[in-house]
């Protein structure tokens, strides 16, 4: 028999399966974080009918409008001489503390879930 160190992971692989398969919880956080943006991304999109402002809905997690020129609006479109408004990317930035806090709060709930111990 040779010598060496024998170390058993059983436990751990089975405690990282458990972490891997709660990650799918995320997707519920997904979806409660996009919904909590909804409201910032409507009262920052520019208004000339209100159609694209009332457009904003949240699908698995993603913020969304099925107005065609959301992007243009969001993103800019140099081409048309659109200047983008970046009322989702600054919805986030300015609920970015919120936004973390939350997914740490979820996170720490997966990982107890799965066994591990949490340390601040």
């Amino acid at each position: 028999m040779a010598d060496g160190i024998r170390v058993d992971t059983h436990e751990l692989d089975r405690a990282i399966a458990a972490v891997e398969r709660s990650l799918e919880d995320l997707a519920a956080a997904n979806q409660a974080a996009a919904e909590a943006l909804l409201p910032a991304v409507a009262q920052r999109t520019p208004v000339r009918t209100g159609r694209l402002a009332a457009s904003w809905s949240a699908t698995a997690g993603v913020i969304e409008s099925d107005e065609e020129y959301a992007g243009a609006i969001e993103y800019g479109d140099p081409d048309r001489g659109i200047e983008g408004a970046h009322m989702a990317r600054d919805a986030v930035a300015a609920s970015e503390r919120d936004l973390v806090d939350a997914y740490e709060i979820e996170l720490g709930r997966i990982m107890r879930r799965a066994g591990f111990e949490l340390r601040s």
